[in-house]
């Protein structure tokens, strides 16, 4: 199944046939609201996906919910529940009780052929699962933290072997990494440069 990424059309609706993971229409902010597990996304444009009954005057099918944007995060409309489905897909819940949705043709007159929409309620369906993607800033330094233990990956500079990397940091200066993107991967590099890898046999016993 080839992949598309979601991307807001001048009018504010969503459609979904971006193909570039780093276009930066297809970026979105997932962000907790810390309230009941509920979660909004945050577009391109700085508005919250949102849920919007009938806002399509011409509408192909009875399913007339489609998602547009709200500049207001508290809405319950903007509100979304992720459910992990395993293998790396996840569903979004609305408030409506309904995932959202890839919806091929579900509109008239529009310059695409895929919406997204929120209108069905079997999160098993592949046109309700999606992958999450991290977009990592190409510039600037990011820091990396268990989420168990909240210390930071850092390399070790003055222990054995030399060049190592722990989860033992603090968030000092040595835990700041550089994100290098080569097409779909990415490396990390320290603030000396040095690039993080797999190292076999890197350890005397």
């Amino acid at each position: 199944m080839k992949a598309y990424e979601l991307k807001p059309r001048p009018s504010d609706f969503v459609t979904v046939d971006e193909t570039n993971t780093l276009a930066p229409n297809a970026a979105w902010t997932l962000l907790d609201t810390g309230f009941n597990g509920y979660y909004s996304i945050l577009g391109p444009n700085n508005k919250f996906l949102s849920r919007c009954t009938a806002c399509w005057g011409n509408s192909a099918t009875t399913l007339e919910t489609v998602l547009t944007h709200c500049p207001v995060q508290d809405s319950s409309t903007s509100l979304f529940t992720p459910i992990d489905l395993g293998n790396g897909k996840w569903a979004f819940k609305g408030d409506n009780g309904k995932f959202l949705t890839r919806c091929p043709s579900c509109t008239k007159n529009g310059d695409a052929t895929d919406y997204l929409s929120i209108s069905w309620t079997d999160s098993s369906q592949p046109a309700s699962r999606w992958t999450v993607l991290p977009v990592f800033p190409t510039t600037g330094y990011i820091t990396l933290s268990n989420f168990q233990t909240g210390l930071y990956l850092e390399p070790r500079v003055n222990t054995v072997p030399t060049g190592s990397v722990s989860v033992n940091g603090n968030n000092s200066t040595l835990a700041r990494w550089r994100v290098q993107v080569v097409n779909d991967s990415v490396a990390f590099r320290d603030i000396a440069e040095r690039a993080a890898g797999i190292c076999t046999s890197c350890w005397n016993k």
